[in-house]
């Protein structure tokens, strides 16, 4: 009798070919089935929301996708005035932003504007800028898909990885929703399209090495990663030191030197391609937008170090990895169980390799922005720089989640944290200590919240916003319900004690910690519902703004 050696089969040894042959398929449908219900739920999660205003992050990126769509160019001019995100070289405006994003965003909003946006060219401002339908549909294409179809490519790497696939499953939605990769898929920021890119080089490069994929296709493979790490970069200029890592570890792989060969090319055919961009521009193969900075304090922050990046600080250091506004471990305490995990990969001689890539990634990523005098990403919820790196913290998590209690404990603070920000606005000032509670909360109360699918796309729609992350959390039960539980894993007394006073610190910090200065938080919610009020023209939320405004007026002299 012909017994099957796959470990998915192995336990049905005994069971004649036909069954076996029924039963795989039925665990390959299930899967398919699983995945699916996964990709749905990110998808919504994160296709499901839109930001009605966008600040100089994502402004200065449209700008440059509406010069070459629009305007047959790659100097801003026409709207430079509504950004300090920009460079100044020859009597032109460029964006400083990297190229990647805006690149990839122009066969979209090319065929948008060739078909169904026609009507946009009877707008007074005929582009993309002044057409909220082509930005949600442009981002929804080339930054919500994408981090959708990196909830698989992770889901699929855990499980080739040894994972259980319910382990797997946990792991994928604590990255998906407990962190701020969620925000990130909802705004044309090219932060969580490099997390893409640089994770599925890895993935393709351990799967090759593993011999999961091999054969005559291992160059074109290599090729794909080669390209995959290059456009990481395009996407995040500083994400090179990442990607060195990812280099590193093809290269010096068992791989053959046709395929060593193949991911060279791949990323020689990225840097060539910023080469050419960067001469367009700046007139150099090497002079970035960071070179011509127009506004001057950014030209302060780039004097000193590598592009304003010096020695690591140790305080920003710990400001990156635990303050309230900025933390990694606060605002997703579930990532606790991505250092749990690294400690059991450390004792698996047989994932070193694997273990200093998904280890010194985070690392670099720490070390090289607690240096850095913007580490705080300005109007931001956490540290958008490090959303390139957080993929590669799943997968260690993956090892220590196994849905229990203690993993639930950190999963759903994580969770209701990236929601607040999702539902609310993810644009909080670096100056705001806690923006949960002074920011967030207090803007879904006054109608400044994101548009969403089942809030009928309108402002102040909370409960819609609620009902469409109900939808989702149904989604993932019904991916979780097919899957079998693995065994628990009993973390160490330690891990237990750290993670119980570590998730009682972040609640007891949400609800005491406030700004010293009340008035400039009142101002900045003032900000933001006005620049929500312009965009969506709504009377109700110039109200509010002008409410809050008057709040964060300085007291008068006695």
């Amino acid at each position: 009798m012909l017994v099957i050696k796959d470990w998915r089969f192995s336990h049905f040894s005994g069971v004649s070919v036909k069954r076996e042959a029924k039963i795989g398929y039925n665990r390959a449908m299930g899967m398919t089935r699983v995945q699916g219900l996964l990709f749905g739920a990110l998808l919504l999660g994160s296709a499901g929301f839109y930001q009605p205003m966008d600040y100089d992050n994502t402004k200065s990126r449209y700008m440059l996708l509406s010069a070459i769509v629009d305007e047959g160019r790659l100097s801003i001019d026409s709207h430079q005035q509504y950004t300090i995100d920009k460079a100044f070289l020859g009597g032109h405006y460029y964006s400083i932003k990297p190229m990647g994003l805006p690149l990839m965003a122009v066969p979209v909003y090319w065929l948008l504007r060739k078909t169904w946006l026609g009507p946009a060219s009877r707008l007074p401002d005929p582009t993309i800028l002044a057409d909220p339908a082509a930005k949600y549909l442009v981002r929804v294409a080339t930054v919500s898909l994408p981090f959708a179809a990196l909830g698989i490519i992770l889901f699929q790497f855990l499980l080739a990885f040894g994972i259980p696939p319910r382990n797997a499953l946990w792991s994928v939605l604590a990255y998906a929703f407990g962190t701020i990769a969620l925000n990130h898929a909802t705004i044309f920021s090219g932060h969580q399209n490099a997390a893409f890119f640089l994770f599925t080089s890895f993935a393709v490069l351990w799967k090759l090495e593993k011999g999961v994929s091999a054969g005559g296709r291992n160059a074109a493979l290599s090729l794909l990663a080669g390209l995959c790490a290059g456009l990481a970069v395009l996407c995040d200029y500083l994400v090179v030191i990442y990607a060195s890592i990812i280099a590193w570890y093809a290269l010096s792989s068992r791989l053959e030197r046709r395929a060593k060969g193949g991911f060279v090319v791949g990323a020689s055919l990225c840097a060539a391609a910023l080469g050419i961009f960067n001469f367009a521009c700046f007139g150099s193969l090497f002079s970035t937008g960071y070179s011509h900075l127009a506004f001057e304090p950014f030209r302060q922050y780039t004097s000193t170090g590598l592009f304003g990046i010096s020695w690591p600080n140790p305080v920003v250091l710990l400001s990156l990895l635990a303050s309230v506004s900025r933390g990694l471990f606060f605002i997703s305490p579930v990532l606790l169980f991505s250092l749990a995990g690294l400690v059991f990969m450390s004792r698996r001689p047989h994932r070193r390799r694997e273990l200093w890539v998904l280890a010194g990634v985070p690392a670099a990523a720490l070390v090289l922005y607690s240096g850095y005098p913007g580490w705080h990403g300005g109007w931001s919820y956490g540290s958008r720089y490090l959303v390139p790196v957080l993929p590669f913290l799943a997968v260690p998590m993956a090892l220590a989640a196994d849905g229990g209690p203690w993993f639930q404990l950190a999963f759903w603070l994580s969770v209701f944290q990236i929601a607040c920000a999702q539902i609310g606005c993810p644009h909080a000032s670096q100056e705001i200590s806690n923006p949960v509670a002074e920011f967030m909360i207090p803007l879904m109360r006054e109608g400044g919240t994101a548009l969403s699918l089942l809030g009928a796309a309108q402002p102040g729609a909370v409960l819609g916003a609620i009902l469409q992350y109900a939808v989702v959390a149904v989604l993932a039960a019904a991916a979780l319900r097919g899957l079998p539980a693995p065994r628990p894993r009993r973390l160490p007394w330690r891990w237990r004690a750290v993670l119980t006073i570590w998730v009682g610190y972040a609640a007891l910090a949400l609800v005491l910690l406030r700004s010293k200065d009340a008035a400039m938080v009142h101002r900045y919610r003032g900000i933001v519902l006005n620049d929500t009020a312009a965009a969506l023209r709504s009377m109700d939320l110039a109200r509010s703004a002008r409410d809050e405004m008057a709040l964060g007026q300085p007291s008068a002299a006695p």
